[in-house]
């Protein structure tokens, strides 16, 4: 603020600060630049750190930002969700967040769609999801699966019933026609983009544990998912998934 004065030392201070940062991030740059990839370093000291990195991707338009991410515990998620969830919800762009991990020399690689979401009935996101799995599972001699969940009606209508006493409804019956219309929408969603049936997995429960159990199963990679814009107080609740 308007009280603090920096002393001479503590500038001094500051300015080694940045400069070996810059250094540190130039070895980086120049150990991966090559003739196939032109590598350039910038250092950002805005703050928030999300913001100084949406300023300056809007600066030079990118066709995707990629980012590192951690596991973080329960109480930690609201310090790790605010730089990510921000960039995902503001940038243009793909965001990729990448964690400390060993891809499989030929990866696995899960796209996570819905074809029945009803805030995308022409299923623009779900399209854009498999068109990047395709192409990294081209470039990577990959395997593509697609996964969709969906939540059953029995499940749903078993915590009704412990809280109030409706008029008896055919929940198996409905629940399977609902399990039908999920698997046929995928399956034409499946085959119009050329992918075999039998990639195309369909599982009942939530999506965000649901996801995480099918990756750990497979051992995969990579995972593409969509986010959706929000809106007014929704903005401020992170989507569970």
């Amino acid at each position: 603020g308007d009280s603090f004065i920096a002393s001479t030392e503590t500038q001094q201070l500051a300015d080694r600060i940045k400069q070996t940062q810059k250094e540190i991030i130039g070895d980086i740059a120049a150990a991966i630049s090559n003739d196939d990839l032109n590598v350039s370093a910038t250092i950002l000291h805005g703050h928030p750190i999300s913001d100084a990195i949406i300023a300056r991707a809007t600066e030079c338009a990118p066709s995707f930002v990629v980012k590192g991410t951690s596991y973080h515990s329960s109480a930690d998620r609201a310090t790790f969700t605010y730089t990510d969830w921000r960039l995902i919800r503001k940038l243009q762009c793909p965001v990729w967040l990448v964690k400390g991990n060993e891809w499989h020399e030929h990866p696995f690689i899960i796209a996570a769609v819905d074809p029945t979401h009803e805030h995308d009935p022409s299923a623009l996101v779900d399209q854009k999801i498999v068109e990047a799995g395709k192409a990294l599972a081209a470039m990577t001699s990959g395997k593509l699966l697609l996964l969709h969940t969906y939540q059953r009606l029995v499940e749903i209508g078993s915590r009704v019933m412990k809280t109030i006493n409706p008029i008896k409804l055919p929940i198996d019956e409905i629940d399977k026609k609902i399990r039908e219309s999920h698997r046929r929408q995928l399956d034409e969603f499946a085959t119009a983009n050329d992918v075999a049936l039998d990639d195309a997995h369909q599982l009942p429960g939530r999506t965000r544990e649901i996801l995480p159990a099918f990756v750990r199963s497979h051992g995969a990679d990579i995972v593409i998912m969509g986010a959706t814009a929000r809106t007014g107080l929704k903005r401020r609740i992170l989507g569970s998934t």
